[in-house]
């Protein structure tokens, strides 16, 4: 079971891939997230850009986040997010799925594909991708580029993102991997 501050994280993680409120995450919805980053990246509809991302996020819903439907709707519910990350974090092979989804949004984010997530594009994918707000985004970004290079490795990810779903130390950088909550 998670702390707190775990399920705080957990609830939050779930409204981040939640924009609209729906109170169910679907892959419409997911999707969509890539679609309004393509847009604010300038990406036509149709471009190869914005197929790769529609791609990596089809591939994410169908290989981390449909598993966890666990009644068979297509939809994914709060509590159906939460059963199975409590159920699959502690195990290895289930952390390896998380940490795999990890890898492929920082590969959507990173939007010219360099290695390296800056500053704008983190912000466009979580503010304007996930609808947070962008101060707040901005803010996180802040505290998450420990080292003041304005940018985030893979390496740096990983670690932010495994922080943010099994720290308990409530002043861990990684806490703010999807802004404030």
């Amino acid at each position: 079971m998670f702390t707190q501050l775990q399920q705080r994280k957990i609830d939050h993680f779930f409204e981040v891939l939640d924009p609209d409120g729906a109170g169910a995450l679907t892959l419409p919805t997911v999707v969509a997230i890539g679609d309004r980053y393509a847009r604010i990246r300038g990406y036509a509809p149709d471009s190869a850009e914005a197929h790769r991302l529609r791609a990596a996020l089809e591939h994410w819903w169908k290989v981390v986040l449909s598993p966890m439907d666990t009644d068979g709707d297509h939809r994914i519910a709060r509590e159906e997010l939460t059963q199975r990350m409590a159920e699959a974090l502690p195990d290895a092979d289930g952390a390896d799925a998380f940490r795999g989804a990890a890898d492929a949004f920082f590969e959507v984010a990173d939007a010219n594909g360099d290695g390296r997530l800056v500053k704008d594009e983190y912000v466009d994918m979580f503010a304007v991708g996930c609808g947070l707000a962008r101060r707040d985004v901005i803010q996180a970004f802040q505290r998450l580029d420990l080292q003041g290079r304005g940018y985030l490795d893979l390496d740096e990810w990983r670690k932010l993102v495994d922080e943010f779903f099994t720290s308990t130390d409530a002043d861990a950088p990684g806490n703010w991997l999807y802004g404030s909550y």
